[in-house]
């Protein structure tokens, strides 16, 4: 791996990741780097708009690659991603492997009510997915985001969207 430690931004689609690694880049000069968009960068194909994933586990392979590639300026980034996705029918575990290797030096989980990132969703995007469905992603994405944090030896903050920049001194601390 890289010489770079990764304060991990987690959150289901539509929670804020993005908005709130522009704001933390803005105030600390952080760079940041969506998971997905290095996947698709270097798989170099498009990301279903149904939020559903394929291949998983093959993504996670793009997504080390990826990160192996970067030479940021900064010895730590911030990487916007997930826990867990959506398959088909069904919620997909992300393997504690991928995690296990890349230098995670902290993990901020994103959460928000269900039936506000429903609306965020179907305004950003034009269509969401359900309430219930958001829920559960949300519920295990959290569940994932301590067990990794336990299992990595890492710290986990978890912020509500209401609390984004109430959180900028643990923030700063964990740089």
């Amino acid at each position: 791996m890289s010489d770079f430690k990764i304060i991990f931004v987690s959150g289901v689609h539509g929670v804020g990741k993005s908005t709130f690694c522009s704001r933390i880049n803005q105030i600390f000069g952080l760079p940041f780097y969506s998971a997905s968009s290095l996947i698709k960068e270097l798989k170099n194909s498009a990301v279903d708009v149904n939020k559903q994933v394929i291949d998983a586990e093959e993504n996670q392979d793009y997504l080390i690659i990826a990160l192996n590639n970067l030479k940021p300026q900064s010895e730590t980034i911030l990487l916007d991603g997930h826990f867990c996705l959506l398959g088909d029918k069904e919620v997909i575990d992300i393997p504690i492997k991928t995690f296990k290797s890349m230098q995670i030096k902290s993990i901020l989980a994103l959460h928000d009510f269900p039936e506000t990132i429903h609306q965020r969703l179907l305004e950003r995007d034009g269509k969401s997915l359900s309430i219930e469905t958001i829920n559960e992603l949300q519920t295990r994405e959290l569940e994932l985001a301590e067990f990794t944090s336990f299992q990595l030896g890492v710290k986990l903050q978890t912020i509500s969207h209401e609390q984004t920049l109430e959180n900028l001194d643990w923030i700063e601390m964990h740089m």
